[in-house]
């Protein structure tokens, strides 16, 4: 709490005090004069001055703890020598989510300007809408220009590095390579999805010392990590146990290792 020891306030300054939020109280001097002994609601005998805190006191009743010892009051507050102080609300705490690592991105906002980096690598700076979340700003920051011809991908690159006539360029250049029409490249915006989990069940160890696993749509992963450490799943050539690892998973998907996938209207285990 802050206070502010002031001459003495009549009730019409009291009230014009109060109307700024604040509170203001009288003090009491010793019987021997001269120093601060008490805080009270109001002084009549022995009056010194007046309180003015930013935060409303406590008293007993009348009969009863009717008073606050200023010495006791004081070792425990924070004095300040203008209303101005008084009125400066203290800095808001740092928002947990000023500071966010999310698939290995780590993202750090501070009012409007961002950074984001990975494994202390830059991938991002600059200014963002003051109320996006880092969640938000990671899509943003890891969507994806994506060029198709009917409705099938053909390319996609970072939209956060797509330099000035770039896309025009690429429509024209893919419309060469296709022998069609740039009117028949279609260009869409993709965003990452923040939370993918694939739940796998275990099924084996392959001829190289590899944990393999199958989603429920019964496709085969494999574990280059030989089940050391994190797993790091990828798909196996030809969807064979005994295939090689092929394609690492999306960062954004996360892993879940169960022992057995739901079951369907009839109780049997989907396979």
């Amino acid at each position: 709490m802050k206070y502010l020891v002031t001459s003495y306030k009549d009730n019409a300054e009291k009230q014009k005090i109060e109307s700024k939020g604040l509170y203001c109280y009288d003090l009491r001097h010793s019987d021997e004069g001269g120093e601060i002994a008490t805080i009270e609601k109001s002084v009549l005998v022995n009056r010194i001055g007046s309180i003015i805190t930013d935060k409303e006191l406590k008293f007993g009743n009348k009969y009863y703890n009717n008073f606050i010892d200023f010495e006791e009051f004081s070792a425990r507050n924070t004095e300040v020598y203008t209303i101005e102080q008084l009125q400066d609300k203290p800095k808001e705490k740092v928002n947990e989510n000023s500071h966010k690592v999310i698939n290995g991105y780590s993202i750090h906002k501070e009012g409007t300007w961002c950074e984001v980096t990975k494994k202390g690598l830059h991938i991002f700076d600059g200014n963002v809408d003051m109320n996006m979340t880092p969640e938000q700003i990671y899509q943003e920051v890891m969507k994806e220009v994506v060029f198709s011809i009917n409705g099938k991908e053909i390319l996609s690159y970072d939209f956060v590095n797509e330099f000035a006539g770039e896309r025009e360029a690429t429509i024209k250049q893919l419309a060469e390579e296709n022998k069609c029409n740039e009117k028949d490249i279609k260009v869409t915006i993709r965003k990452p999805k923040l939370k993918e989990i694939l739940k796998v069940k275990f099924i084996g160890i392959d001829n190289w010392d590899r944990p393999v696993y199958k989603d429920k749509n019964g496709k085969v992963y494999k574990d280059t990590n030989l089940g050391k450490g994190e797993i790091a799943l990828c798909t196996s050539s030809n969807n064979s146990f005994y295939g090689e690892p092929d394609r690492l998973l999306k960062e954004n998907i996360k892993v879940e290792i169960v022992e057995s996938f739901a079951r369907n209207k009839k109780g049997r285990e989907a396979r």
